[in-house]
C-alpha cells in the first residue's frame, strides 16, 4: 500500500512541479493564477463526490438514517443478536461467510460505517466515538437487544471503544485482528487528509493507483498468499475501496486513531462485560502483541489464536470463529 500511496503523490507533485516550471519560464507572474486555478479545481473535484458509490448503485441491502447518513445495512435469520463492525477500508460484504454460518442460530446484522462501501459521509467526523453512535442508532432503530459486538481491525477498536463507555445493550464483544495500543500510520495519509486539498487529492488517487493500490493491501491482509483470495473476492473490493469517500474515510480514520486510542486505552480495565480477542497467528506481530497485552488488562477477557489465518480472520476460519460466537 505504501508504495502506491507513494506513486499517486509522486506522480501528482511531478505534474505540479513541471507545469509550475513551464508557466513560471514562459508566463511569468502567470503562474500565480495556474496555481489559484489549480486549487480551486482540487478542492471542487474533491466535493463532487461523483466518483462514489451511493443507494441508488446499491444492489444489496436497505437504508436508515443515522445522525444525517445514509447507512447500508443487511440482515440475516432469527434468534439472539450479533452486530457486526468492519474495518478501514471496509464493508458489509467482508463478513458474508461468517453472516451466512452464523444466520443459521442468530439474527446477524452487518453495515458500511459512513464513508464506506455504500454508505454517505455527510457529516462523519471519522472518529471512534461517531462510529460508536452509529452503532447506538443501529441498535436502537433495529430494535435489537442482548447483543454480541464483533469488531474486525479498525472496527475492533470501535468496538472496544463501545465496551469501555459501557452500551447496556451489548452483552459481550468479539474482538477480531485488532491494533489496540499501536496504529500504523503511513506518512502519505497526511497529505490525502489535507484542508480542503485532501479530498481532491482521493479522486485523483481513485482515477489512477488506487484499485492497484487495493488489490495488493488485499493480498497483504492474507499474509501475501494470493492464492487464497478469489477473483471475485478482489474485483468486489476494488470496486468498492477505490473511491475517493473511502481513501478518505480510511485516511483520516488511521491518523486520528492513534491519539483516540490513546485515551481510551487506560480504561481497559474499567469493562464490564465479557471480551474474546481473536487474532491469527500469521498476522502482524504487534496486532498480536496488542491482543496479549489487551487480554491481560481488561477483566472477564478471553485470547484466541487461530491458526494458519492471517488479517481476515473471519474468512480463513469462519466456521471456528461462527462456532466461537455461537458459544458466548
Amino acid at each position: 500500500m505504501k508504495k502506491y500511496l507513494l506513486i499517486g503523490a509522486i506522480g501528482f507533485v511531478l505534474i505540479f512541479i513541471v507545469e509550475t516550471v513551464f508557466l513560471t519560464t514562459y508566463f511569468g507572474a502567470g503562474v500565480l493564477v495556474f496555481l489559484f486555478f489549480l486549487i480551486i479545481m482540487i478542492i471542487t473535484v474533491g466535493k463532487l463526490g461523483r466518483e462514489n458509490l451511493n443507494a441508488e448503485s446499491s444492489e444489496m441491502g436497505l437504508y436508515l438514517e443515522i445522525k444525517r447518513e445514509q447507512i447500508r445495512y443487511f440482515q440475516k435469520g432469527e434468534g439472539k443478536d450479533v452486530l457486526l463492525v468492519h474495518g478501514t477500508p471496509g464493508s458489509l460484504e467482508d463478513w458474508q461467510p461468517l453472516i451466512d454460518s452464523l444466520a443459521r442460530t442468530h439474527r446477524v446484522t452487518a453495515f458500511d460505517r459512513p464513508g464506506h462501501g455504500y454508505s454517505s459521509a455527510n457529516q462523519i467526523d471519522y472518529s471512534l466515538e461517531r462510529n460508536a453512535t452509529i452503532i447506538d442508532g443501529l441498535i436502537e432503530k433495529l430494535a435489537l437487544g442482548n447483543v454480541v459486538l464483533v469488531g474486525h481491525s479498525y472496527g475492533g477498536i470501535i468496538a472496544v471503544h463501545v465496551a469501555v463507555n459501557q452500551n447496556p445493550k451489548i452483552a459481550s464483544v468479539v474482538i477480531v485482528a485488532a491494533p489496540l495500543y499501536h496504529i500504523e500510520v503511513n506518512g502519505m495519509l497526511h497529505i490525502l487528509t489535507m484542508p480542503l486539498l485532501g479530498k481532491g487529492f482521493c479522486v485523483f488517487l481513485a482515477r489512477t493507483v488506487a484499485p492497484k493500490m487495493m488489490e495488493q493491501v488485499i493480498i497483504d491482509l492474507f499474509n501475501g498468499n494470493r492464492d487464497k483470495v478469489s477473483n471475485d473476492f478482489i474485483d468486489c473490493r476494488k470496486k468498492i475501496w477505490a473511491q475517493p469517500k473511502v481513501i478518505y474515510a480510511m485516511s483520516k480514520e488511521i491518523v486520528n486513531a492513534q491519539r483516540q486510542l490513546n485515551e481510551i486505552t487506560a480504561k481497559y480495565p474499567n469493562i464490564n462485560v465479557p471480551v474474546t480477542i481473536v487474532v491469527g497467528e500469521e498476522d502482524k506481530k504487534t496486532i498480536i502483541e496488542d491482543s496479549k497485552e489487551a487480554q491481560a488488562v481488561i477483566p472477564n477477557s478471553k485470547l484466541v489464536i487461530f491458526e494458519n489465518s492471517a488479517h481476515y480472520v473471519q474468512y480463513e476460519k469462519s466456521e471456528a470463529l461462527s462456532e466461537l460466537i455461537r458459544g458466548l
